[in-house]
């Protein structure tokens, strides 16, 4: 189906958000498409495209600008299958849900230019400076270890939007097909991250990077293209985002970050839901202050080898 000209906007599943996107008069795109198991009664200017399989058809045959996932609690388990065909396809995605859960303390514009501008001038500054550093680290990695240097995986950004994560791989080739299999060892209370003490996926060059935090150097790439911060919560694939309880989506209503709160205070820690408390306090306690402490923080807190 070919819409006209404006950006229009299609929605996946018929679960929480969707009732909000219904109604709102505050969205920057024209919700025209649903996507769910069944037709709806639909507003004026909605269309029922058919079952969420057809996601990738309608996007390639039609003029899309985003997509919000708005999907049942049972199938949480689906975003990140649906997310990764919205990268691909080059359409952002986003979930309503964490915006709907309040999202973050109003900034005002100035403060948002200067987190920006402290984003581009850390960023810049980190890649020039730690350039032998990150050179000698790849050539490492591909004489142990062999190629690919990097780790890309799709995770849940600002609202849930998609983006590649760019980090050195510490992990075996086959890593990611071992997940679900050693979830079932998974050492972190809440069920909703995955980290294991002694992960046998990790290489011995692996576990050094990840002590010194070196393999997460690549994301100043991303801090520079605008996806992640210097400062926010940690970015999540979207199996751990499908666990999420309904009070911990609100830490995907900023941008990620490379550092944060709960990385300098509890850094290597298992609570999950106290790395999301520290998350929100982050949020809601927001000042342009707080981020340089936090970066200043980061330093020793990496010097401690704490990190896995």
């Amino acid at each position: 189906m070919k819409y006209g000209d404006g950006r229009h906007l299609i929605v996946v599943g018929d679960g929480p958000g969707l009732e909000s996107l219904t109604t709102s008069g505050h969205i920057r795109s024209r919700p025209v498409g649903l996507l769910a198991e069944n037709d709806l009664a639909l507003p004026d200017g909605w269309h029922y495209l058919g079952v969420v399989e057809r996601l990738t058809e309608v996007l390639r045959d039609s003029r899309v600008a985003e997509v919000a996932l708005c999907l049942q609690p049972s199938e949480r388990h689906r975003l990140a299958t649906l997310a990764e065909v919205c990268m691909n396809a080059g359409v952002p995605a986003w979930l309503p849900l964490a915006a709907s859960r309040g999202g973050a303390r109003a900034r005002d514009p100035a403060g948002r230019v200067a987190k920006r501008a402290v984003d581009l001038v850390g960023s810049v500054f980190g890649l020039v400076v730690l350039a032998p550093v990150l050179l000698t680290t790849a050539m490492a990695i591909a004489v142990i270890d062999g190629f690919p240097v990097f780790f890309i995986q799709p995770r849940a950004g600002l609202y849930g939007r998609p983006f590649p994560i760019v980090k050195f791989r510490t992990m075996g080739r086959d890593a990611d097909g071992l997940r679900s299999a050693l979830r079932a060892e998974n050492e972190i209370e809440g069920g909703a991250s995955f980290k294991l003490a002694s992960d046998p996926r990790v290489t011995r060059l692996g576990a050094i990077l990840r002590k010194t935090s070196i393999d997460e150097l690549p994301q100043l790439w991303n801090v520079l293209r605008g996806p992640m911060s210097l400062v926010g919560p940690r970015p999540h694939p979207y199996d751990d985002v499908a666990g999420y309880r309904p009070w911990q989506y609100r830490r995907l209503s900023v941008k990620p970050g490379m550092t944060g709160l709960w990385q300098v205070e509890l850094r290597g820690g298992s609570d999950f839901d106290g790395w999301v408390r520290k998350d929100l306090e982050y949020i809601d306690g927001w000042s342009m202050w707080r981020d340089l402490t936090l970066i200043a923080r980061t330093v020793p807190a990496i010097l401690r080898g704490t990190g896995r």
